[in-house]
C-alpha cells in the first residue's frame, strides 16, 4: 500500500456526522404500550409491556449501536450523538 493509498482511505473518516435525539419525558411518556418481540423458539408470536419512554429509548440505543457498529475506531473522532428531553406542560384555560 502506497501512502497515497494510506490518505485515501483516511479520508474516508473526516465525514462529521451528528445525530440529535428529542425524547418526550412528559407524563404520557409513562403510559404503558404493548412491544412486539421477535417470534419465541417455536414461532410463536411474543409481546411485552413496556412505557412508552422505555420503548423510545430502547429505538434510540438500537439507532446509536446501528451508527457506531458500521465505524472504524478511527474514524469515531468525527461523530457526535446528543439527546434532549423536553416536557410538554399540559395548559389548561376556562376556554372552551
Amino acid at each position: 500500500m502506497s501512502i497515497n493509498d494510506h490518505m485515501y482511505m483516511n479520508d474516508a473518516c473526516f465525514q462529521y456526522t451528528v445525530t440529535m435525539f428529542i425524547i418526550d419525558v412528559s407524563p404520557s411518556m409513562g403510559d404503558m404500550r404493548t412491544v412486539e418481540l421477535p417470534p419465541g423458539p417455536g414461532g410463536e408470536p411474543r409481546f411485552a409491556q413496556m412505557t412508552n419512554l422505555e420503548w423510545v429509548l430502547k429505538y434510540a440505543k438500537l439507532k446509536v449501536q446501528q451508527m457506531v457498529g458500521g465505524l472504524h475506531v478511527n474514524c469515531l473522532a468525527g461523530v457526535e450523538c446528543g439527546f434532549l428531553r423536553y416536557l410538554e406542560e399540559e395548559r389548561r384555560t376556562g376556554a372552551v
